[in-house]
């Protein structure tokens, strides 16, 4: 296995804490006080929230409840609104009730011996690393790689910091400082972190570039990383500008190549031809959704397969107004000829899209592969 030197995975963290830096222009700037487009993206996906004078306040403490939303926010968890009484100091009308109680109900948080959660403290950074591999599902390491002078083998929160240590979730220094109060920028980068490895995780993984092939992925041994960052922005840049009408150009090359194959494959039955009949869009009530290659694999054959790397945008649009409000992405390695996605089903923002298999035989195509299902996330 491939292991990134270490002058690599300093420019590999630079980047990824320094993400204004991976492209000035890639998304418009949301918040006054500061420019990350780490930020603004999360912004855009109501990961995290800003304030009414439109600053974000990196430095800032957050506080229990806080660390709760934004990080069940990133993971693109929704809180149990039914949920009450997980703790005698949150209260039924409080904002975060939901959230909280959640966190409590999946293990995440444990709250105090009298039986509060203490919402508004601030969080130390011991804490806030129990809470993050909870609700991350940080992956676990038996074996250390970086260890801090500050966090003692014997200390409880040892194994929570040195996972996001191992993780790169945290960049290594010598000490941690677990008594200090974690902000609000630190968070959001974790979160960030965490978003930007399993985006990337399908298509690192087939290369071999992780130790692990179970997700949360160890980003850090991706030689790759220093890269990834400004991939993964650039995907953005190029999702936000797909229109209304490439969707539906798509649809009809994919029903042209259906029609073609009726007539080309007549030893086929009708069955096995209705397996090439695609729908990369759906209606929804006033919205359309479809899926989008973003990456133009340089390498086509006839009908609709693809080479190489497949990178899929999944859209969301207002019918009559063609304007998009909300997408995701994801990204697989293949190494033979592809179908590209179909879409399976639509309902209440969650796109179930079926995979195209990758067999080189027309005969064994099907259009019903392995599912993923996209929770699609408006925009503000």
């Amino acid at each position: 296995m491939k292991k990134i030197s270490r002058v690599l995975l300093a420019v590999a963290v630079f980047v990824l804490s320094s993400a204004q830096s991976v492209s000035a222009h890639t998304i418009a700037s949301h918040f006054t006080d500061i420019q990350k487009d780490s930020l603004d993206y999360m912004y855009k996906q109501h990961v995290i929230d800003g304030y009414p004078d439109g600053t974000f306040r990196p430095l800032d403490n957050i506080n229990r409840a806080e660390l709760v939303k934004l990080l069940m926010s990133g993971a693109n968890i929704a809180p149990d609104l039914t949920l009450r009484n997980c703790f005698w100091d949150v209260g039924i009308a409080d904002w975060y009730v939901g959230w909280v109680c959640t966190a409590k109900e999946k293990g995440w948080i444990e709250g105090y011996p009298d039986g509060s959660f203490k919402p508004d403290n601030p969080v130390n950074k011991a804490e806030a690393a129990k809470i993050i591999n909870g609700v991350l599902n940080v992956q676990v390491f038996d074996k250390v790689a970086h260890s801090f002078s500050d966090v003692p083998v014997k200390a409880w929160f040892f194994q929570y910091v040195n996972n996001l240590a191992d993780l790169y979730y945290v960049d290594w220094n010598k000490s941690f400082l677990p008594a200090a109060s974690i902000n609000r920028g630190d968070v959001a980068e974790i979160v960030f972190r965490d978003i930007l490895a399993k985006k990337l995780y399908e298509p690192l993984a087939a290369q071999g570039s992780f130790e692990q092939q179970t997700p949360p992925v160890k980003i850090s041994e991706a030689e790759s990383l220093a890269l990834t960052a400004r991939d993964f922005f650039r995907s953005i840049k190029m999702i936000e500008a797909m229109t209304f009408d490439q969707l539906t150009a798509a649809q009809d090359a994919v029903d042209a190549a259906y029609a073609q194959a009726k007539v080309q494959y007549t030893t086929f039955s009708s069955q096995e031809l209705e397996d090439w009949n695609y729908k990369v869009m759906m209606e929804d009530g006033k919205y359309t959704y479809g899926v989008l290659d973003f990456y133009p694999p340089g390498r086509e054959i006839p009908m609709v397969w693809r080479y190489s790397y497949d990178s899929y945008a999944i859209l969301k649009f207002e019918t009559a107004s063609k304007k998009l409000v909300a997408y995701d992405f994801f990204t697989r390695d293949v190494d033979r000829p592809s179908l590209v996605p179909n879409i399976v089903s639509v309902k209440n923002d969650v796109v179930e899209v079926a995979l195209g298999t990758q067999w080189p035989d027309p005969a064994s195509l099907t259009k019903n592969g392995d599912r993923i299902s996209f929770t699609l996330r408006d925009f503000r």
